[in-house]
């Protein structure tokens, strides 16, 4: 039996590590190209997907005490289509992990070592990845506790001194297009919080698991507070029309710092500084998941080659596109696949996992 190692509160780290990553500077385009100078909304509405999926994930475990989610959807949907879920779980895990790092190696190049070649960037970005999963979850997980206020510290620091360009104005006018942008712009979330999926990997570590519940809710809430105070910025100092025009519009947030001090002359490098740390734990996790769900999917415990295995898969899928706009596009394909686990499986899951516990219930009366 897998030991466990983990306690209650060290779930808060994973929870917001999992979500708040490297999307988190191209997210506000995302929400208001659709949900326009109401993107706001979208993101404080998307706190009900965040809390849908956390606790989806905490309640299957419950049902199913020391799986992770993979072997849960192979217990409920059968050996075969269990295997081709957790073939589309792998493609989407590994997929978000290239793109991911091609996305921070783009905004590194853009703004810190632009003379750089990219691929030497995406190899370098790929080794601290591989180096942190193949220390074990206990060394991930207080390296996840000793960078968590930096996320905190961060996303704090530029929501204060970006606050001096705000101009309110931009939010102007009030929902003028209805609910549905507003609704649609919430989808947009799907992808970077479905990253909260850790919890359905890890639960089986933790040596307490009623205590984790409680965690996960604050997790989501820090969560969902530095996304929403990240887009609602943005609407406010640029609008809504520059935003849609904006690559990195978190990292313009930054160069929008506006005060007397040479100390902030370049924001943007400050913030990017800050923000490399926080970018690979996301990847870290999505990458521990993987690893897990590779293992299920093989039925192996071969840890090594199956964690430096994926290696040349994500970095290919890093290389792959040819511009920031084509890794837009395919990070928009990701969105999708994430809203097929989010909407179809996880409730599938959860129906047959009701209906089997109602079974069992008849039959003992």
């Amino acid at each position: 039996m897998m030991e466990k190692e983990l306690n209650g509160v060290d779930m808060l780290a994973f929870v917001v590590h999992g979500t708040v990553g490297i999307r988190l500077l191209t997210i506000p385009r995302d929400i208001v190209e659709i949900g326009s100078n109401n993107g706001w909304m979208s993101v404080a509405l998307s706190a009900v997907i965040a809390f849908y999926l956390g606790f989806s994930f905490y309640w299957l475990y419950t049902k199913h005490p020391n799986l992770n989610i993979s072997q849960i959807i192979e217990a409920n949907l059968g050996k075969k289509i269990g295997k081709i879920i957790m073939v589309a779980i792998a493609i989407y895990i590994i997929s978000t992990i290239g793109l991911s790092l091609r996305a921070f190696t783009d905004s590194v190049k853009m703004f810190l070592l632009d003379t750089t070649p990219r691929s030497v960037l995406v190899i370098l970005g790929a080794l601290p990845i591989v180096y942190g999963v193949s220390k074990g979850i206990k060394t991930l997980s207080i390296v996840l506790d000793l960078l968590l206020p930096l996320v905190i510290l961060s996303t704090i620091l530029l929501v204060v001194l970006a606050s001096t360009s705000v101009d309110l104005e931009n939010y102007r006018p009030v929902l003028h297009e209805g609910l549905m942008p507003v609704l649609k712009g919430s989808l947009q979330m799907v992808h970077p919080l479905l990253g909260i999926g850790i919890i359905g990997y890890i639960m089986p570590q933790f040596n307490e698991p009623k205590r984790v519940k409680k965690w996960i809710g604050i997790g989501v809430l820090i969560s969902i507070g530095s996304y929403l105070a990240i887009v609602t910025l943005s609407i406010l100092v640029f609008g809504s029309e520059e935003t849609k025009m904006l690559i990195w519009p978190t990292i313009s947030l930054s160069k929008a710092i506006q005060l007397e001090t040479e100390l902030f002359e370049r924001a943007e490098s400050l913030f990017m500084t800050m923000w490399i740390p926080i970018a690979f734990t996301t990847m870290v996790t999505f990458y521990y998941s993987s690893t897990l769900n590779l293992k299920v999917l093989f039925d192996s415990n071969r840890d090594h080659l199956i964690t430096y295995g994926q290696i040349p898969l994500f970095i290919l899928i890093a290389v792959l596109p040819n511009s920031v706009v084509d890794n837009y596009k395919y990070l928009g394909w990701v969105n999708l696949l994430a809203m097929f686990f989010a909407f179809i499986i996880i409730p599938l899951v959860i129906v047959i996992t009701l209906f089997k516990n109602r079974r069992v219930s008849n039959e003992k009366t």
